[in-house]
């Protein structure tokens, strides 16, 4: 962000703090799980901080899902006294976030700006969208998130198998109209929610499953997106939680389910006038030799991405054939086995919309790893495979290696690829693979439902 127009949304904050009367505010961030994490502060000591910044512990971006620091890492190291790190609040990410308490308050997000941006994920998004910038590109995206609501808490859901979770509610009609109305009230919440928040849902729908949610949220320009997803996630866990519900944007809840995705819909425009550079009449499918570089740059380094997309060890359990998510790096036109869907007609509607990712996943990394990919291939002009007309689950039509088939795989790759490092820091590749291997070793340590119910009487 360039600083005069830094300066002048400062002094757009202030006002709107001055004018609300609010005595406080709300700054968080995104850890590398994509937990927000933050607190209210003073308005005399946000307008101080906004403008000369203030410091966090950079611990925090290298806890696990419990909450637990893991060792042997940079930020982890004893030796550094888990000194604060030095963010940023970014005044353009100002929302309102309602709380149940009669008034809105003002929420803002934050980003390490000095040397603990390597690791953060806010951080890390915004320089993929500076160099998309510097090529002249708008980045305009969307995400599609899939979730569940359990009629569980996290006490309960902890001591019970999988399989035994209770769905909120039993339909499992994909598009139910009588559960629409029947649960009116919650995705009423949901939706008035997001546009208080400011990010709008472009559509909400009852998906395959008893419990199963879709929204799709519009579209929206550089890191808002982003931005957009995660506190949707957040706010659709707290406003679960205040109804007695869980929840859940797991990647593969149960055997018998499909999984959790985050579609990520993604066109570009032209810097300068607007002009939308995915779409060209005369392409085949009808997108321009740009689109055809970057689907070649997603099918080159996405595999070596692949960490950023699924990050856990039950992330693997979605991206399976006939699961409904991709296994291979094929594209195809309006083609949903491929990983990369290039969907639309008209020149604004033109997009590619990327499968790959879980629910679970950070969307601040997986957007990261999408741009870059795709930046890659315009960069080194990629030419793509020929597009996939038929399964594109289906192992005996494909010319390409699959996606890694586990987490210790995507470690292992992420770990060795030149272009991950080149492109995310050396730092960066050694601070994801080593939380990424103490989740995976403990998970190996782990004896399962499955181990106990298959192996205990025959064994």
């Amino acid at each position: 962000m360039h600083e005069k127009i830094r300066v002048e949304n400062v002094a757009g904050v202030a006002e709107e703090i001055r004018s609300r009367g609010l005595p406080d505010v709300t700054f968080a961030h995104f850890d590398t799980n994509g937990t927000l994490r933050g607190k209210k502060i003073s308005k005399e000591s946000f307008l101080s901080a906004l403008e000369g910044g203030l410091g966090l512990p950079s611990v925090f971006l290298a806890t696990d899902h419990n909450e637990a620091v893991v060792p042997g890492l940079l930020l982890t190291d004893p030796k550094t006294g888990y000194q604060n790190g030095s963010i940023r609040i970014d005044p353009a990410s100002m929302r309102e976030f309602p709380q149940g308490t009669g008034r809105a308050d003002l929420l803002f997000l934050t980003q390490f700006d000095d040397k603990h941006s390597l690791f953060c994920p806010r951080a890390i998004l915004s320089e993929a969208i500076a160099k998309c910038e510097g090529l002249g590109w708008d980045v305009l995206s969307a995400f599609e998130l899939e979730f569940s609501l359990l009629k569980e808490t996290p006490a309960t859901s902890a001591v019970k198998r999988a399989d035994a979770l209770e769905p909120f509610e039993d339909v499992a009609v994909f598009g139910s109209i009588v559960q629409q109305v029947y649960n009116s009230d919650l995705y009423d919440d949901l939706r008035l929610t997001s546009e208080v928040m400011g990010f709008p849902l472009d559509a909400l729908h009852k998906e395959l499953g008893p419990g199963l949610i879709e929204v799709a949220l519009q579209p929206s320009s550089g890191i808002r997106s982003a931005d957009n997803a995660a506190l949707f996630k957040t706010m659709a866990k707290a406003i679960a939680k205040k109804r007695g519900l869980l929840a859940t944007f797991i990647a593969k809840l149960k055997t018998t389910l499909q999984g959790h995705g985050a579609h990520v819909h993604l066109s570009m425009r032209d810097r300068k006038n607007g002009k939308p550079l995915f779409f060209d009449p005369d392409g085949e499918f009808g997108i321009s030799p740009m689109t055809r570089h970057f689907l070649g740059g997603l099918q080159r380094y996405l595999p070596d991405f692949t960490l950023l997309a699924l990050p856990n060890v039950n992330s693997y359990k979605r991206v399976i054939p006939d699961a409904w998510a991709p296994v291979y790096p094929n594209w195809g036109y309006e083609n949903r086995t491929c990983a990369f869907r290039v969907v639309g007609g008209s020149s604004s509607s033109k997009r590619i919309e990327i499968r790959l990712a879980g629910a679970d996943a950070n969307p601040y990394l997986v957007l990261a790893a999408i741009l870059t990919a795709g930046r890659l291939g315009v960069e080194q002009k990629l030419e793509p495979t020929e597009p996939c007309k038929l399964n594109g689950w289906a192992s005996e039509e494909q010319p390409l290696q699959r996606f890694p088939a586990s987490l210790s795989e995507a470690i292992d790759v992420f770990a060795n690829s030149g272009p991950a490092r080149d492109q995310f820091s050396e730092e960066f590749v050694a601070h994801l693979t080593g939380m990424k291997r103490a989740q995976n070793n403990d998970f190996l340590r782990s004896v399962t439902d499955w181990e106990v119910r298959n192996l205990l009487v025959s064994s």
